[in-house]
């Protein structure tokens, strides 16, 4: 023990960059992991920065402080991070031990001191000024202010093939997650920036113009009836638009349609019939029997022996998709015979 303690040193500054990143990175990927589906299934305004290009930097400014926060509290129960236990690196005061309050405090001095606020351009200069007092020896700010420091040991071959091995995964795992965020962003960005585009209806020959958010697909349900289908780019909403043929009153197509839909919806009520642009309607409300957070909404127009139906699905957060549902509810109706004849 003495030997080990003789061997004691003030920690380098890349030694503790790559302790830093280990656990940071790591942190922020379970808290993401945890996170993401809470905070994009209540919050619109978190999903549209979700889906938005280029998002790195506004995620960094939400998760960096979140992910010190969760940190200081690793550290407070288990002494040490695992970046640092990694790395054979410790932090200590300098004289008395590091209780809860320290911990804390000192991942809010790394917030501001060191990362900048997460800011980009800040943190360019706060990281370049802590960086220069440790590689001359010094504490960093936020450690003088705690009175404290970071402390290295000897790396064993083993310990420092595992830490680089552990740290190299890691890369390759930050690198291949942003990959693969930055093709669904572009996607999102091209659907987005690309302007709306002319679709057709196969029936009337009437068409529409639809935006290039709505990826569109036609197919034929079991008695050989179109279906199309738009699904919204970021898979938060679905509208259908059917066409039944049927000899029959609009009561008596409601009944069927739901006899015929009991095992996959799920209806609030009985719906409420209606006049719309003078022609009998049905509308109800329900959700999807296996995603209970669905929100399903159906409207039945009726037509002679023709129904034309326009079923939309959507996920939470329903803010996020609401307007564009909508208004493709709308353009779609106007492309039915009813519409058009009005």
């Amino acid at each position: 023990m003495e030997n080990l303690a003789l061997e004691k040193t003030l920690a380098g500054p890349w030694r503790r960059f790559f302790a830093r990143n280990f656990d940071l990175y790591l942190e922020i990927m379970i808290l993401g992991m945890i996170l993401n589906p809470l905070f994009s299934k209540y919050s619109a305004g978190y999903t549209s920065i979700l889906n938005m290009p280029n998002n790195d930097y506004v995620m960094g400014m939400i998760y960096v402080p979140i992910a010190l926060l969760v940190d200081a509290i690793i550290c407070k129960f288990f002494g040490n991070s695992l970046g640092k236990h990694l790395l054979n690196l410790k932090v200590e005061k300098i004289k008395g031990e590091m209780d809860g309050g320290d911990w804390f405090r000192r991942s809010l001095g790394l917030w501001i001191k060191g990362y900048g606020l997460a800011f980009p351009l800040v943190s360019l200069f706060t990281f370049w000024n802590q960086y220069s007092r440790v590689k001359d020896r010094k504490q960093t700010s936020y450690d003088e202010k705690l009175d404290c420091q970071v402390y290295a040991t000897p790396l064993s071959k083993g310990r420092m093939i595992l830490a680089i091995v552990a740290i190299v995964i890691m890369y390759i795992v930050v690198i291949g997650l942003s990959a693969i965020g930055k093709q669904d962003e572009q996607q999102i960005s091209k659907a987005i920036s690309s302007p709306p585009y002319t679709w057709q209806n196969p029936y009337t020959k009437i068409d529409a113009r639809i935006s290039a958010i709505w990826k569109y697909s036609a197919t034929k349900n079991s008695d050989q009836q179109p279906i199309y289908t738009f699904t919204e780019v970021t898979q938060h909403a679905v509208a259908i638009l059917g066409l039944e043929s049927a000899d029959i009153s609009l009561g008596g197509y409601t009944n069927a349609f739901v006899s015929a839909s009991k095992k996959t919806m799920q209806f609030s009520d009985g719906g409420k019939y209606s006049t719309k642009d003078g022609f009998e309607s049905w509308d109800v409300y329900g959700t999807m029997t296996e995603f209970p957070d669905s929100r399903l909404h159906v409207e039945v127009r009726r037509e002679g022996p023709n129904f034309w139906r326009v079923v939309t699905i959507q996920e939470k957060p329903y803010a996020y998709t609401d307007a564009e549902v909508e208004k493709l509810s709308s353009d779609l109706w106007k492309t039915t015979t009813a519409l058009a004849n009005k």
